[in-house]
């Protein structure tokens, strides 16, 4: 009897052991997207169905990738400036946008951010990030929507989005 309650016991720990209530990075996007193809020296990480679309121009590189609760944008264009005067500046201007309510910084990187905010007048809190890289004399500036989507992306979803882009 006490042989079997063990047995329960253990292999009640072993099942309770491999749930895990956060997402999973791999569970959540499963799938490498490599940018090259489109000019792009990066790569994300996607939903297994997605779809990019593909706006450039000779002055700017403009991908959209899309999926299910899944939006990332992808700029490229020639600067001379660093990765992390960048951020400054792109923090600065979220901060200060007359138009929305700064709410907080919710993860932050060397080379990016994911923050939520507010529109005037408007109780939904939406979220965004902003990640960039420099390869070459190019920045690279990848980020998603806060705004024009109803309901706006979760807090998760955006974290998630962000980790999608990290590996660069």
């Amino acid at each position: 009897m006490l042989l079997n309650r063990f047995f329960l016991l253990v292999s009640l720990i072993t099942v309770l052991s491999g749930c895990d209530s956060n997402s999973n990075q791999e569970d959540t996007f499963s799938h490498s997207l490599n940018l090259l193809e489109y000019g792009i020296p990066l790569s994300l990480m996607t939903p297994d169905s997605f779809s990019v679309q593909n706006s450039s121009t000779s002055l700017m590189q403009e991908l959209k990738v899309t999926a299910k609760d899944y939006l990332i944008y992808v700029y490229g264009y020639d600067m001379g400036g660093q990765v992390q005067s960048e951020k400054s500046r792109k923090l600065a201007e979220v901060r200060e946008d007359p138009y929305s309510d700064f709410g907080a910084i919710i993860q932050e990187k060397k080379n990016g951010f994911v923050y939520s905010i507010r529109a005037d007048k408007d109780t939904t809190v939406a979220y965004n990030f902003h990640r960039y890289f420099r390869i070459s004399n190019k920045i690279y500036h990848l980020t998603s929507s806060a705004g024009g989507r109803r309901p706006p992306f979760s807090r998760q979803q955006m974290i998630d989005m962000f980790k999608a882009t990290e590996n660069n």
